[in-house]
C-alpha cells in the first residue's frame, strides 16, 4: 500500500527471521534502503549476518552494529552484541572498552552490556574503575553475562591485592584479598561457586600476612 514504508519490511522480517532467516534478511535490507536510520534494522541485520547456518560474515555484521549503535535511538543490548562480535573477531581489548566507555550514559543502563565493559576493565588492570561500576549497579539475576559479575568483583580485588603486594604495601593487600569473596548483595551469584576460588584467595591473604611478618 506504501511503498515508502520502511517498516512494512522490516516488521514482515522479524516475523520471518526464525525459519526464513534468508528472506528475512533479504527484507531487513530493502528496509534500510527506504530508512538506513533505523537502528533496529541494523542490529537485526547484524545478527542475519553474524549467525545464518552458511555464509556468516562477521566482518559485515559489525558494520551493521556500529551503524546501530550510532544511529542515535541504540539501546544498551546493541552495544554488548557488537562488544561480543569485536570479540569475535579478535578486535583489541582497548579498542572494545573505548566504545563502551565512550557510550556511559546508554552502556550503563543495561546489565549486560555494563558487564562486558567491567570485565574488560578487570583484564586491562582498571580494577578501580572496576569496583566503582560493580558497587554503583544492581544486577538483576538473569542468563547472560551478568551471572559472572561475582567473579569480576573476585578477579578484581586479587589483581588489585597482587598490586599491593607487588608494591611492598602489605595491608592495603590484605584489605583487597579479604574483600575478593565478599561478594555485595546487588551482585547476582546464583550459580556462581564462589567457594571454589577461596584456596586461591587464601593462599593471597597468607602472603599478605606473611608480608606484615605475622
Amino acid at each position: 500500500a506504501n511503498p515508502k514504508d520502511a517498516n512494512a519490511p522490516y516488521y514482515l522480517g522479524n516475523l520471518l527471521f526464525d525459519w526464513q532467516p534468508a528472506e528475512a534478511t533479504k527484507l531487513w535490507e530493502a528496509s534500510l534502503a527506504i530508512d538506513p536510520s533505523s537502528a533496529m534494522a541494523h542490529r537485526n541485520l547484524a545478527i542475519a549476518y553474524a549467525y545464518r547456518k552458511s555464509g556468516a560474515a562477521i566482518d559485515k555484521a559489525i558494520a551493521q552494529l556500529e551503524q546501530a549503535v550510532s544511529a542515535g535511538d541504540s539501546y544498551p543490548r546493541h552495544y554488548a552484541e557488537l562488544d561480543e562480535l569485536y570479540e569475535l573477531a579478535g578486535a583489541a581489548p582497548s579498542k572494545r572498552l573505548a566504545l563502551l566507555e565512550n557510550n556511559q550514559k546508554v552502556v550503563g543502563s543495561g546489565d549486560g552490556s555494563l558487564a562486558r565493559e567491567v570485565g574488560l576493565l578487570v583484564s586491562l588492570g582498571k580494577t578501580d574503575e572496576a569496583i566503582r561500576l560493580l558497587k554503583d549497579h544492581e544486577f538483576a539475576v538473569a542468563e547472560g553475562a551478568n551471572l559472572d559479575v561475582a567473579g569480576m568483583w573476585t578477579d578484581a580485588h586479587v589483581i588489585q591485592g597482587r598490586k599491593q603486594l607487588a608494591a611492598k604495601h602489605p595491608k592495603e593487600a590484605l584489605a583487597a584479598f579479604e574483600a575478593a569473596l565478599a561478594i555485595p548483595v546487588n551482585l547476582p551469584s546464583e550459580g556462581v561457586e564462589v567457594d571454589v576460588r577461596k584456596p586461591e584467595v587464601e593462599y593471597f591473604i597468607g602472603a599478605a600476612y606473611a608480608a606484615l611478618g605475622d
